[in-house]
């Protein structure tokens, strides 16, 4: 796991001295080597590769990049794990191939000399990168099927050429000096539905995340000539897939994310997802796992007693790290400033992620992914009784469901408040009015209600085909979602946006700003392909129990440990907000300049504001959180309008 960074086209000095400013900011993701190569023609055009390296696998040097093919001149930069780059090794042995380190790097560059693009089929695991090809003069790159790593990208013009810029950060992007600093309107307005920018945009105009399962090749002259996808979440068949080959593949992706040369430890909250990422690690490993938690004094967001008693039935080494208000405070400004994008999550991780990475642990495994695939959350209940109830609504006049919605508010003024509620019933007026599975998801999702985003913005009104998405996502979901059972459908979009856009590129972040690489088996995409497979009864059903991932691991723990309502893994913020937090928010929504700046109307915020502070009801800690992340974010990389 490490910090990539490329500079493809016009080569001048200037970029070579942007390049190592870039790699420089990313010193975070890989504080055990770093390292550069160029290759530039008399016009100055060509390509510079640097590398910031967390040494895992083949702690020596000859696991040091950028690498270079010794074959074929073919040169990498890489950030990731092949989690079968053994069996792939073992195979391309087979073809000839000689190999001079035990690193995964060097397979996945002798794979694309074998293979071309293709070796892209082979790889099983997380991954960006950047391959430079000199006999065809291009640069081929790359991001996982799921997006666990991600590839930012910018083009900048310099001495009349143009260069592509690429990190694994967007802040490193902005540390090269290079580029403007102004905030994307859109992704403002999709940060304001989503409470995080969906891609390929993001919060900065001039650069773009490239999406999960694509590809592109770069020419000699910074030009983006192919830009494709290689991979999409597969759609629902069930072809009789037994539960014991899924089963088999499972625990095949948890063990073969153990191998490591360094220590490694599971994330345990004491919920089924990580519980059993925990008991099948267990299974797997030979000696004693560790695992680890956090802990509140706030006894109503603790669930360090659920994970004790895991680790207990378990057997394993468990650390429970308590995270009092003073130490959330201490670390408050370097928690934030491991956000690479504005976003209301990730500060959970972080603080977590330091935690272990202070006990000595470099790889950590986590559960995430299990509530997208196995139907955990509140959506696959509720979004399937929206699409249900608007099927049969939508057959009666526009102007009878708004006149409907209305009289429902004012049916239940008395519990909403006089401030407008901004979840649940709220959003009646949005849900109503549109009968799309995929829209109505995302009012499901939205931090506020249309209307109050329109007041939040300054303007009129969102266009009425506006749902939080990019272009890029609402034609990918025309194409797709109709299609999809409704349980599947709602999986899908919670794969793509909800774990894609936001839990999995804030663990990232979060993380390795404390240097640790954390590691995802449930989402390892031959298991997600299985569990597509399967029956929709014996995937979803009863909804929101995971039953197979508690009958996996059945043996080892109590299905009783996981009888208990749905919590997820919540810093007690709200709290927070209203006590150590809220002079600090209200001197930020004080400053009506900078709200200005950032395209924000400052009247909507403080009313917004004041509100909370008055236990409005229907609005939660998270809408103020997102806000104030927002202006701090933008005021601390000095990003406006």
């Amino acid at each position: 796991m490490c910090g990539i960074t490329a500079a493809i086209g016009a080569i001048s000095p200037m970029i070579i001295k942007a390049t190592e400013q870039i790699n420089d900011a990313q010193f975070h993701r890989g504080p055990d080597g770093g390292g550069f190569w160029s290759s530039v023609d008399e016009n100055e055009q060509g390509v510079a590769l640097a590398h910031r390296r967390l040494a895992i696998m083949d702690l020596s040097a000859n696991g040091a990049q950028p690498m270079i093919d010794q074959v074929t001149g073919n040169v990498i930069t890489y950030n990731g794990e092949v989690y079968n780059y053994q069996e792939l090794r073992r195979d391309l042995e087979k073809q000839g191939v000689k190999f001079r380190s035990e690193c995964d790097t060097e397979v996945l560059l002798a794979g694309y000399r074998v293979w071309g693009e293709g070796v892209l089929d082979y790889l099983r695991g997380m991954f960006a990168f950047v391959i430079w090809n000199p006999q065809q003069n291009k640069a081929f790159c790359a991001r996982d099927r799921l997006g666990i790593k991600p590839l930012y990208y910018a083009s900048v013009q310099n001495n009349g050429g143009n260069t592509l810029l690429i990190a694994s950060e967007l802040r490193a992007l902005l540390a090269s000096g290079l580029i403007e600093r102004k905030l994307d309107q859109k992704s403002l307005e999709n940060y304001l539905w989503n409470g995080f920018v969906i891609s390929p945009n993001t919060i900065i105009e001039a650069i773009s995340l490239l999406p999960a399962g694509y590809k592109m090749t770069i020419n000699m002259e910074g030009e983006i000539e192919n830009y494709e996808s290689f991979w999409t979440i597969p759609k629902y068949h069930s072809n009789n897939s037994s539960l014991e080959s899924l089963e088999q593949e499972l625990r095949d992706a948890v063990k073969m994310r153990l191998v490591s040369d360094v220590p490694v430890g599971v994330f345990l909250s004491g919920g089924i997802d990580s519980s059993v990422v925990a008991a099948l690690a267990v299974q797997a490993n030979a000696g004693t796992v560790k695992t680890f938690n956090l802990s509140f004094e706030e006894v109503e967001y603790d669930e360090s007693v659920y994970a004790h008693q895991v680790a207990q039935a378990l057997g394993t080494e468990h650390l429970e790290v308590q995270l009092s208000q003073a130490q959330f405070f201490a670390q408050l400004e370097s928690a934030l400033g491991s956000l690479d994008q504005p976003t209301f999550d990730g500060l959970n991780t972080y603080y977590i992620s330091r935690a272990v990475k202070e006990s000595g642990i470099t790889v950590a495994l986590a559960g995430t992914g299990g509530d997208e695939l196995f139907g955990g959350y509140r959506s696959f209940r509720e979004v399937s009784l929206a699409v249900k109830i608007n099927q049969y609504l939508n057959k009666l006049p526009y102007s009878f469901r708004q006149n409907l919605s209305k009289q429902f508010i004012h049916w239940n003024e008395g519990e909403l408040g006089s401030f407008p509620a901004q979840t649940r019933w709220g959003k009646i007026e949005d849900l109503l009015s549109t009968s799309n599975l995929t829209n109505i998801y995302q009012v499901f999702y939205s931090l506020f209600t249309k209307d109050f985003q329109n007041q939040l913005l300054g303007q009129k009104e969102y266009p009425s085909s506006y749902y939080g998405l990019t272009d890029f996502y609402t034609q990918k979901f025309q194409e797709t979602i109709a299609q999809e059972p409704t349980l599947s459908s709602i999986s899908q979009l919670e794969i793509a946006i909800f774990l894609g856009e936001r839990l999995l590129r804030d663990t990232d972040v979060a993380s390795m700003a404390n240097s640790l690489e954390v590691r995802l088996p449930l989402i390892d995409h031959k298991v997600v392909g299985l569990v597509i497979e399967q029956k929709l009864k014996n995937r979803f059903y009863p909804l929101g129990k995971k039953r197979f991932l508690q009958n996996l691991v059945a043996e080892q723990l109590d299905a009783r440990l996981f009888n208990r309502p749905k919590s997820g893994f919540v810093l007690p913020i709200e709290q927070w907000c209203r006590q150590s937090l809220k002079r600090e928010i209200s001197e930020t929504f004080s400053d009506r300049a900078h709200l200005a700046r950032i395209g924000l109307n400052a009247d909507a915020v403080n009313a917004l504001w004041q509100a909370f502070l008055a236990d409005s009801p229907g609005l939660y800690w998270s809408r103020i959180w997102s806000i104030y992340i927002l202006c701090w974010w933008c005021d601390r990389y000095q990003v406006s309008r």
